[in-house]
């Protein structure tokens, strides 16, 4: 009887390896095809010389011998990093308390600033865009004499897409046009206040799979604004480099098009459209996949992720955007005095 429950119970092992093998293979396809269908990097990679088949077969073997959501998600995670060059893909385990996108409701953060009193210029250090929309007003309020303020974004990469915190306290009307393509009209179930239309077949998007498009048009309204004295008409300016995203690459975009900052530094990574990620469930597990997918145009025939956001002042080999910006400020006063 001993002999006979053991057998049995090796059985059950045996049936369970082989079961959960089962499901986790079907759990590497569903995810190549949730990238196939919303991602809209895939032909722009293979482009640049990913090779996906190559990813896929090396992939598949390892998830052969897993048995837990984390092991998979680690293989995900690696195959993600690999279209890092391209645009991010989030790869997470949902739990009740994190889903891997950044909630812009928990945890305020706190910019650094400083002031250089011969140059009239603040210097605000930025990190993410959540914060207290009435930090800037704040800081401005306990210096008098401010003719230049500096939005330092070179490492800001966070994912809220809220610039409430740096537009609102300055005021005014703003209206932001910008076109956008995409693989698969569905996605457009999640923003039906948007008009999609086809791609047009000679657009380099349309080669690149972006089926279809959409013209946004953006509209922030703020009114008079909160801040008084000479901050409020103070000089802005952005500074941006490859590490600015998401959220801060919206804004610079958003400020290059309107007017409301001179942007400076090196081109962004392109992702900023404004649009929540796309977030897919991948079925019989605990896994989340996270992209932008929505790529934006250049204005010039390429994809934003290509290009990069680039700035109106580039720096040079050599110098950060910091140094390019005060040099331009030190021009503008010497002339102001000439």
């Amino acid at each position: 009887m001993k002999r006979l429950f053991v057998f049995f119970l090796a059985v059950l092992i045996c049936l369970s390896s082989l079961f959960s093998k089962g499901v986790y293979e079907k759990a590497y396809d569903e995810f190549w095809e949730i990238l196939d269908d919303y991602y809209p990097q895939t032909k722009v990679a293979e482009k640049a010389g990913l090779d996906l088949d190559s990813i896929k077969k090396e992939g598949r073997e390892q998830v052969k011998n897993i048995k837990r959501d984390e092991e998979l998600a680690l293989i995900l995670r690696g195959i993600a990093n690999k279209f890092a060059p391209f645009d991010y893909i989030d790869i997470n385990i949902q739990t009740t308390t994190n889903s891997g996108i950044e909630n812009p409701e928990k945890g305020q953060y706190t910019p650094n600033y400083q002031y250089i009193p011969s140059l009239k210029t603040v210097v605000f250090s930025i990190n993410s865009l959540s914060f207290n929309d009435k930090y800037i007003e704040s800081a401005l309020e306990e210096i008098e004499d401010v003719e230049h303020i500096v939005f330092d974004l070179t490492t800001c990469n966070t994912m809220t897409n809220n610039l409430d915190p740096i537009l609102s306290p300055f005021g005014g009307d703003w209206t932001y046009n910008y076109t956008g393509y995409f693989k698969n009209k569905d996605i457009w179930k999640l923003f039906p206040e948007e008009d999609i239309k086809k791609t047009e077949k000679k657009s380099k998007a349309y080669e690149y799979g972006l089926k279809y498009c959409t013209e946004r048009t953006v509209s922030f309204e703020y009114g008079d604004g909160r801040i008084e004295g000479k901050a409020k008409d103070a000089k802005r300016w952005i500074l941006v480099g490859d590490l600015t995203a998401f959220g801060a690459d919206y804004l610079s975009s958003f400020a290059k098009a309107t007017g409301w900052a001179t942007v400076v530094g090196n081109p962004t990574s392109g992702n900023g459209t404004g649009l929540p990620m796309l977030s897919v469930s991948i079925p019989k597990t605990n896994i989340i996949v996270s992209f932008n997918p929505i790529v934006l145009d250049n204005g010039k025939g390429e994809l934003k992720t290509m290009s990069g956001n680039v700035p109106d002042e580039t720096a040079q080999r050599g110098k950060t955007a910091l140094n390019v910006c005060i040099s331009l400020i030190e021009t503008l006063m010497e002339n102001q005095v000439l």
